[in-house]
């Protein structure tokens, strides 16, 4: 990689509001353009930590991105910050706030199939910018 591409992905995270601090993922996407959301139902394509090519419908007013090969799913909401963790069980735990605890953050550093989705629940009202 070129310093251009380090420093674009570096910057591009930094919009998403995607951070680590004391082993915790931590979301805070003040700098996301509400023209990003999706407007229509969309398809998104990744590969999961097995390398399996997963295809994920998405729903109007959200955006998706893989962060260590797990779909990070943002939703706009009329509420404050939620989330929701899925786990390969298909058991959901829910969390509010805008953290994740380290226990479950150190699941997803490891890249060991326990999470399959992140669900981030964002109030439309933290978006500075249109």
């Amino acid at each position: 990689m070129t310093g251009q591409v380090k420093e674009e992905i570096i910057t591009r995270m930094g919009e998403l509001g995607c951070f680590v601090s004391n082993g915790q993922i931590i979301f805070n996407p003040l700098l996301l353009r509400r023209s990003e959301f999706l407007t229509k139902s969309k398809k998104f394509y990744y590969f999961d930590v097995l390398n399996k090519k997963i295809n994920k419908k998405l729903a109007k007013d959200s955006l998706c991105y893989t962060y260590c090969q797990i779909p990070i799913l943002y939703q706009l909401s009329e509420k404050d910050f939620s989330i929701n963790i899925q786990y390969k069980d298909r058991k959901n735990e829910k969390f509010n706030g805008n953290k994740i605890k380290r226990k479950i953050s150190n699941y997803i550093f490891k890249r060991n199939d326990i999470v399959k989705e992140i669900c981030v629940k964002i109030p439309k009202d933290i978006l500075i910018f249109k």
